[in-house]
């Protein structure tokens, strides 16, 4: 029998909350009150895949997750290019020369030094190799000797945490 139809809706509650719970933890204050809607795409996703998708060891927690953690980056990055379409105001002057402007950016740099500079060594190097040096998950994980998996997670944690930092 498949897992849809012996799944139990204590079960279906729990497996709601957990996954509630995790995205919340990286997005909660970048997306706030949609992150309901966004748990809600990632289960709508399950249902439609729902044959290919398999309930042992945790495997539909770990798909909504990823489900999830997709549409939340989408609608991140769907709010940013409408900011970015916006027209703007004339302005008489170039705002990057203004002074707050200055001020703003160098907070900003010296953030993201900090948070670079919090992380641990394979951390850093990591994120260095994916973002400077353009390095795939896969080759850095060989170069590495660690799992494609662990190398994924640390980019993507600490992407959305800059991400997150640049967009306040």
């Amino acid at each position: 029998m498949p897992w849809w139809a012996t799944i139990t809706p204590a079960e279906l509650a729990d497996l709601r909350r957990r996954v509630v719970q995790s995205i919340s933890k990286r997005f909660a204050p970048t997306l706030g009150a949609e992150v309901e809607d966004v748990v809600q795409h990632a289960f709508a996703a399950l249902l439609r895949n729902r044959a290919v998708i398999a309930s042992d060891n945790d495997g539909l927690y770990r798909y909504l997750v990823v489900a999830a953690r997709r549409a939340a980056l989408d609608r991140i990055k769907t709010d940013r290019l409408k900011v970015e379409r916006r027209p703007r105001a004339a302005s008489p002057a170039d705002p990057g020369g203004s002074p707050l402007f200055q001020v703003l950016l160098r907070e900003k740099k010296t953030t993201i030094r900090r948070i670079f500079d919090e992380l641990e060594e394979l951390d850093r190097l990591i994120v260095w190799s994916h973002v400077v040096d353009g390095e795939s998950v896969q080759a850095i994980a060989r170069r590495l000797g660690i799992g494609w998996h662990r190398v994924n997670a640390t980019i993507q944690r600490v992407l959305v945490e800059l991400r997150q930092v640049l967009l306040d």
